[in-house]
């Protein structure tokens, strides 16, 4: 972890490093401070902060948001940084708090949580949002999933959110996106799976009317199908030089063309 060292030449960091966090803070000189940069899914999301800060703990957390405010700072919060419009989890010329999730621990037992879509996606902004993920059809929404929350509010108290404790905060969570507190910590009810099939298909945009028959069919039969899931995208795509129907598959039951894609 690199250490801001100029502090004069951030003041937006100056509370941070008072509070003690120097060594979790990231300067727009330091290399992993463009890695993170990058790491943006969406460029229209890559503004630019006066710093980054990485705390490791809830703790660090409720210091990281009561320091900005203290010193009249603007600051933002990120996940995986999947949501595509500036400002929706960074701050020009801010601070962001930067918290990622890692999905690798659980793959060692097989097991799984209803999280992104994408490796690259993360899971707290989704989980906060509702969430729609390949296991919607057999598990609900992602927040549906959810027993309960770690919670860093506006005044810097950390608090636990579930259906006994704070009950009205822990159903505001689950879709509430980030108006209601940082959420640190989620616990989640996980899910036993083996291997999953799927793939990607393109397909030109003549196919376009009958892709769209054949998607209202497949909504209409998931009760039918819950291991199946399908995305149906008609966009441009600058490899075929035209607009085509891109199609998403992933069957949770490890099952080779299943009948759910028949037509």
């Amino acid at each position: 972890m690199a250490i801001l060292t100029l502090q004069p030449a951030i003041p937006q960091a100056q509370g941070l490093i008072s509070a003690g966090l120097q060594s979790r803070i990231l300067s727009p000189t330091d290399a992993d401070f463009t890695a993170r940069q990058e790491s943006y899914w969406s460029n229209s999301a890559k503004i630019t902060p006066a710093c980054t800060v990485q705390p490791q703990s809830a703790e660090e957390v409720a210091i990281s948001v009561k320091a900005p405010v203290a010193a009249g700072q603007k600051f933002g919060v990120r996940s995986g940084g999947h949501t595509n419009w500036a400002g929706s989890k960074n701050i020009q010329d801010g601070v962001t708090s930067d918290l990622r999730e890692v999905y690798a621990e659980l793959d060692k037992h097989r097991r799984a949580v209803t999280g992104g879509r994408g490796g690259n996606v993360g899971a707290a902004g989704l989980l906060l949002g509702g969430g729609n993920t390949f296991f919607t059809a057999r598990q609900g929404f992602a927040c549906d999933n959810i027993v309960s929350y770690r919670v860093v509010l506006a005044n810097g108290t950390v608090v636990n959110a579930d259906e006994q404790t704070n009950t009205d905060l822990f159903h505001a969570l689950k879709g509430g996106s980030i108006n209601f507190g940082v959420a640190t910590g989620f616990t989640m009810t996980d899910i036993r799976y083996d291997k999953v099939w799927g793939g990607m298909t393109f397909f030109p945009k003549q196919a376009i009317s009958g892709a769209i028959e054949v998607l209202s069919s497949f909504t209409d039969n998931v009760p039918k199908y819950i291991n199946s899931n399908l995305v149906t995208i008609f966009t441009h795509m600058p490899d075929f030089k035209d607009i085509v129907v891109a199609t998403l598959y992933a069957n949770l039951a490890g099952i080779k063309k299943p009948p759910a894609y028949k037509k």
